[in-house]
């Protein structure tokens, strides 16, 4: 059977593997997250059509990462409160999250997880000092690994397995060859399968050049995202969030090589503090972690709640490094409750 598997193409393998599409919803937000320009309405829209995802959207608005004095019960709310930028992030890791569905409950298909939020978290830090933009850097770094999303959601089973041998070899001292280990499993590694599912998903191609090569050795001609997710690969894996348990693992400092000055210098001066900002962010997204209830919202519109008192206070600084200060946040809310009136007058 493995011998059959090794004869064909990457676009055969995947048909044979029966790896699951990716969520509509979740390619959509991948194209709104592309866009610049994109109208908030048309976010707001898109999280309408699927209950389930929406109500995920505002467990994490809810979360204590956030830490907002009153509920948001409604969507409309979370996107004036969070803002267009967070929500889009929000949404895309969700979209991502509930790909994965029961995985996430195996111990070693977690860690696939957690990698790849810290490389999206990471990305999103050091994304000014390559030139690309926060949502963009957040975006690639979370799809760097669709490869391994999605081998293991197709062969949940077979990929814990495969893992808990690599970190069993690992943990006597071995060197261990992930991509290697997914060839002889499964007929291609996690870079073969991302670059054809961001194909066949119809992705923009620079997460297919993402997924395809973050694991190909640095070169001063390619990409600055591509750099940069490679970049924040390393640094994730060496601040401990490693899919394998490396027996010999970059040393931070290795890690940070790679960074321009400033980013490297205010990374390296807190890392402790960023990587439990991470390790929060991360735990926000599991809702093991917390459930708050989310009653029904009045009859009273969102304006009308808005206009008779006072809304809700956000807690200080929140996860994101690049949210907004008081006065760009106030800006930020009143821009998009007149973007929401427009739209319904």
């Amino acid at each position: 059977m493995r011998n059959a598997l090794l004869q064909d193409s990457p676009e055969k393998l995947l048909r044979k593997l029966k790896v699951p599409a990716f969520p509509p919803i979740a390619i959509r937000v991948l194209q709104l997250v592309s866009d610049e320009d994109v109208n908030i309405s048309d976010v707001l829209d898109l999280l309408k059509v699927d209950p389930a995802f929406s109500a995920e959207i505002l467990q994490r608005a809810n979360s204590p990462l956030y830490g907002f004095r009153s509920q948001i019960t409604t969507l409309q709310h979370a996107l004036v409160i969070l803002g267009l930028e967070q929500i889009k992030t929000v949404s895309l890791t969700v979209a991502t999250r509930m790909y994965l569905k029961v995985a996430l409950k195996v111990d070693e298909l977690r860690r696939c997880w957690r990698h790849t939020v810290a490389c999206a978290l990471i990305a999103d830090e050091c994304a000014a000092a390559f030139g690309v933009r926060r949502e963009e850097a957040y975006t690639a770094g979370l799809m760097h690994d669709i490869g391994v999303l999605g081998l293991l959601a197709a062969k949940p089973n077979e990929y814990a397995e495969l893992l808990r041998d690599l970190n069993a070899k690992a943990a006597d001292g071995y060197s261990v060859d992930l991509m290697g280990a997914e060839r002889a499993s499964f007929g291609l590694d996690h870079c073969q399968a991302g670059k054809h599912l961001t194909q066949s998903w119809k992705l923009p191609p620079d997460f297919g050049s993402v997924a395809g090569n973050h694991h190909q050795p640095f070169s001063a001609a390619e990409p600055g995202l591509l750099s940069l997710v490679k970049l924040s690969t390393r640094l994730a894996d060496s601040l401990g969030f490693s899919i394998v348990k490396d027996p010999s693992p970059p040393s931070v400092e290795e890690a940070l090589e790679g960074l321009p000055g400033e980013v490297r210098e205010r990374l390296g001066s807190n890392l402790d503090q960023f990587r439990e900002r991470i390790e929060k962010h991360i735990n926000s997204f599991d809702l093991e972690n917390f459930k708050v209830p989310l009653p029904r919202a009045s009859g009273a519109s969102l304006i009308q709640e808005e206009c008779a008192g006072v809304p809700p206070e956000p807690a200080p600084a929140p996860w994101r490094f690049s949210r907004p200060h008081v006065l760009l946040a106030g800006l930020a809310a009143t821009l998009g409750l007149l973007a929401i009136a427009s739209r319904w007058m």
